[in-house]
């Protein structure tokens, strides 16, 4: 179960207790669903959240189908226990206690919102040639999202303007990070990653006028407690998610609109009550964040749920820093509780699957190897996707907000 040790926390009470078995955990692990887990906080018993009925499902005549079968099980992704649901709480924070380095403890990071009803769509890793086609659809449709923004792409004139103009249409920036390292292969010090930090957060600042209070880490299968704890000590918020909407796998709005309507009704099926979901997208050439925008939405609407900012849900009044290298929290006029901050959303018509054919179409490159930018996600290869986000962050035709 080395995968799920590596994103994961169990108790060894969990085990005693007879909580879940290493039947479960190879199951999980196997199927690569440690993304999708959440654990509860505050309790000296943290369990997985998952149920017996939920393993039961992962099994054919001929036991455990294997994680080649994508679609069986991309879909189990729970957001808060049991016990916590009788108490009325939601726990919304993941803390791991198996890491890379046990010497530096893990940080907690953000999984879930307070309010039962909401969901959090959160961008990674853009902005692209996609991120201001996105930010079109959601305006049309009445969303406010969240942006965490890669800003190796902001020494691009092209997408430092559509940072700023999604800024001003009212979603939320935060930003993805990851620690780099030397040219020779040696990681940066402790010194240097907290300037990294810092500098990087200044480059969205110098856009928007405010820094990001809230990063996202660069996906990788082992969990990096040494830069999240630089980064907490900055004063910055992690942020993961509880809902992987796998448009790095689904290419299509038809598929990934599958992979939330079956969150949300095995929400419902199980727990008799909504849930509250960060879910992540890549707003990257390549992924299906595009296509399916119209029908995330559309999804979220059908099922009774509500599209938030992460300060709303949070509830968090000041979701900005005041810079970069500060630990003040401020607000700006979209913020949670002013008057311009707005929720909810207003489906937008879909246009046929014209939408996705083009897409497909505008995306479509020849595969080859590249970077590691979706480390061992499932076990697919991810060569396309790097491959075309560097064609497009090369190209010169942007389509601005």
């Amino acid at each position: 179960a080395s995968v799920l040790s590596e994103r994961v926390s169990l108790s060894s009470k969990s085990f005693s207790d007879g909580v879940y078995s290493e039947d479960h955990l190879d199951v999980f692990a196997e199927a690569n669903l440690a993304d999708d887990v959440l654990v509860e906080s505050g309790d000296a018993s943290k369990q997985l959240l998952f149920d017996e009925s939920s393993y039961k499902e992962l099994e054919g005549e001929d036991g455990y189908k294997g994680a080649e079968e994508e679609e069986e099980i991309d879909d189990i992704q729970f957001p808060f226990s049991v016990e916590a649901l009788d108490r009325g709480e939601l726990p919304i924070y993941r803390e791991p206690t198996s890491t890379e380095d046990n010497d530096i403890p893990p940080v907690p990071q953000v999984t879930g919102c307070r309010t039962h009803g909401q969901v959090a769509l959160t961008y990674s890793e853009g902005p692209s040639d996609a991120t201001a086609k996105i930010v079109r659809q959601l305006n049309n449709a009445q969303v406010r999202s969240n942006f965490f923004i890669n800003t190796t792409w902001l020494y691009t004139q092209q997408y430092a303007m559509v940072v700023q103009n999604m800024y001003n249409a009212g979603h939320l920036i935060g930003m993805t990070y990851r620690a780099p390292k030397h040219e020779d292969g040696s990681s940066y010090t402790d010194s240097e990653i907290r300037q990294d930090v810092i500098n990087s957060a200044r480059m969205i600042e110098s856009l928007i006028q405010v820094a990001p209070k809230y990063v996202r880490l660069h996906y990788s299968n082992q969990e990096d407690t040494r830069t999240e704890n630089i980064i907490n000590d900055l004063g910055f918020i992690l942020v993961d998610y509880n809902l992987d909407s796998m448009d790095y796998l689904h290419k299509t709005g038809p598929e990934i609109q599958n992979v939330y309507r079956k969150a949300f009704v095995r929400q419902k099926d199980t727990y008799d009550a909504k849930g509250s979901f960060i879910s992540i997208q890549y707003d990257i050439p390549g992924s299906g964040s595009l296509a399916a925008v119209p029908y995330i939405i559309q999804t979220i609407e059908e099922e009774g749920y509500t599209a938030v900012r992460m300060d709303g849900c949070l509830n968090d009044a000041k979701p900005y820093k005041a810079s970069a290298d500060s630990l003040e929290y401020v607000n700006d006029k979209f913020s949670f509780n002013t008057t311009g901050y707005k929720q909810g959303q207003k489906p937008a018509a879909i246009i046929t699957n014209s939408m996705d054919e083009n897409n497909q179409e505008f995306y479509a490159e020849e595969e080859e190897e590249g970077d590691d930018f979706f480390e061992s996600k499932a076990n697919v290869s991810f060569g396309i996707l790097v491959t075309t986000v560097f064609i497009a962050f090369s190209g010169t035709v942007v389509q601005y907000i």
